[in-house]
Formats: C-alpha cells, sequence, structure tokens
C-alpha cells in the first residue's frame, strides 16, 4: 500500500498508519469516540487491505447484503454474529473507501448506509447476550448510531491526497443526496454550492 506522499507503507506498520489517520481525521471532523471504535476503526481498515478478507468465504461475494442480513436473522448464536458484522463492517468499508466505485456501478449509497446501520445496531443486541461480545456492544451501538459520521471518516482517509476536479462536484453533490453528510455538505461549500434542503426532501442548492 502507497500512502498519498508515495511512501510505501509495510504490512507491519498498517496498523500504525491507520491509528494515524484516523485520530487526524476525528480532529479534523470534531469527532469523539469511544476508544474501542477508534480501535476497531483501524483493525477494520488494516484487515481489508487485503481484498480475500473482504469476504468471509468465496460465496459470499456476489450475495446482496439484504440476503446476507435475512441469513443472519435467521441463524442463532456466534453465525449470527458472524453474518452480521460481516455485513456491517463491509457496508462501512465500501461506502467509506468506495463511494465512487459504488455510484459507477449504480448502487445506490443509501442502502449501504442503511444495511450497515441497521446491522451495527443488531450486533450491540445481540453481543449483549454473549459474554465474549460485551467488551465491544457499545462500539457496535456507536457504529450504529453514527454509520454516516463514520462512513465520512473513510471517505476522508480515502480522498485525502486527491483534489477534485469540477466535472467530480456532480457526484459530490449526488453522495450528499443519499447520505446527508455534513463533510460533503463543507466539502460542498468549498466549491460555491450550499446545499438548501435536507435528503429525503425537494432538493436546491445554491452556486456563488
Amino acid at each position: 500500500m502507497v500512502d498519498p506522499s508515495g511512501r510505501l507503507i509495510q504490512a507491519a506498520a498498517l496498523e500504525d498508519y491507520f491509528l494515524e489517520e484516523v485520530r487526524g481525521t476525528f480532529q479534523h471532523q470534531n469527532i469523539k469516540a469511544h476508544p474501542h471504535t477508534e480501535f476497531y476503526l483501524v483493525r477494520l481498515l488494516s484487515d481489508f487491505c487485503r481484498r480475500d478478507n473482504l469476504y468471509s468465504s468465496p460465496q459470499h461475494e456476489d450475495t446482496p447484503l439484504a440476503i446476507l442480513y435475512l441469513e443472519s436473522l435467521q441463524s442463532d448464536g456466534p453465525e449470527a454474529l458472524r453474518l452480521l458484522r460481516q455485513i456491517a463492517d463491509f457496508a462501512l468499508y465500501m461506502s467509506g473507501f468506495f463511494q465512487d466505485s459504488l455510484q459507477r456501478k449504480n448502487i445506490d449509497l443509501d442502502y449501504y448506509v442503511a444495511m450497515g446501520g441497521n446491522a451495527y445496531r443488531s450486533l450491540h443486541s445481540r453481543a449483549r447476550e454473549t459474554s465474549h461480545g460485551e467488551v465491544f456492544a457499545e462500539t457496535f451501538w456507536e457504529l450504529g448510531e453514527g454509520f454516516v459520521r463514520f462512513v465520512d471518516v473513510l471517505a476522508e482517509i480515502s480522498e485525502r491526497s486527491n483534489i477534485l476536479k469540477d466535472s467530480d462536484v456532480i457526484r459530490l453533490y449526488e453522495k450528499w443526496l443519499s447520505t446527508g453528510s455534513e463533510r460533503i455538505k463543507q466539502k460542498l461549500a468549498e466549491f460555491g454550492i450550499h446545499p438548501t434542503a435536507a435528503p429525503g426532501s425537494p432538493r436546491s442548492e445554491t452556486r456563488h
């Protein structure tokens, strides 16, 4: 992996690199999160640097998240927790790191946001019922309730070195329409675009 400055990041240093990135982004976006949540995001980013860690099994690669979510509801114990965590982590990573890729494939970002948030909240409920899941229960709740904020964290880390072209502004605006992200709204403001309606209502914007 190569960071924005062009430095090659060795696998052994990935967690240190992402810890610095996550903490810096939290500070920039004025996000206060539990230390366990910070640690969870660092591990998620480090693990997902390898494509084979994106899926718990090869047959799930092309399985829609909604189907996996249904499977989790029909499962019990560790298997249900495993499926829910797979859904939640994958949705968070994809909607944060690969927003443009999702849009090119005509996949709604709000679909991933809804599935990921619901999966983390379900994880919170089920994890509290198990002794080994209690430690992460509050982290799952924080990720579920603030899913869009943490999508913004991953998106900023992904985009940090990119300078947007004018042609990218439309894609940014479409992301804001899907998520209502405050970070994206601020980024649009840098281009002189000021959205004035919340997602879900008639949209309007002004450009100076």
